[in-house]
């Protein structure tokens, strides 16, 4: 019999990301809700499949080449980003900064100003949210 689904988790910004930082594993808030962060069947922390691992992988050499000699720095899923226009914490995949970065908090945990960012089909970033609305992403800014 299949599990009954988890209740989401309303929470402010302030609470999320203090909340956030005793989790084991990552978690996304969006305009008040908490989801966790899914890379395909397997969680944020626990890992992901090879496939995708390589995906990721080949992109960070790719994209740290294309901008080696630039002041762009590309950024892993281990970086949480935050949206303020869509009053939205996430962890793409990749993420680019041109420039320097800037950042929420004085721990440099959430990067306000990427330039680029980049996620995965099987993540849950490219999921749908409440009502089967997708989840906006932040809008990408040319240099």
């Amino acid at each position: 019999m299949p599990a009954a689904p988890a209740a989401r988790l309303t929470l402010s910004p302030e609470a999320y990301l203090e909340w956030e930082e005793g989790q084991d594993e990552k978690h996304e808030y969006y305009r008040g809700e908490v989801f966790p962060v899914n890379r395909g069947e397997i969680s944020a922390m626990a890992g992901g499949t090879e496939t995708r691992a390589r995906i990721i992988t080949n992109l960070v050499i790719v994209l740290g080449n294309a901008l080696r000699g630039s002041d762009c720095t590309v950024y892993t899923e281990a970086l949480r980003v935050h949206v303020e226009a869509h009053d939205l914490y996430t962890y793409p995949d990749l993420s680019v900064v041109c420039g320097e970065a800037a950042f929420a908090d004085e721990r440099r945990t959430s990067l306000l100003n990427p330039s680029r960012g980049l996620t995965t089909a099987g993540s849950s970033a490219a999921r749908t949210t409440t009502g089967g609305s997708p989840c906006p992403r932040w809008t990408s800014r040319s240099r």
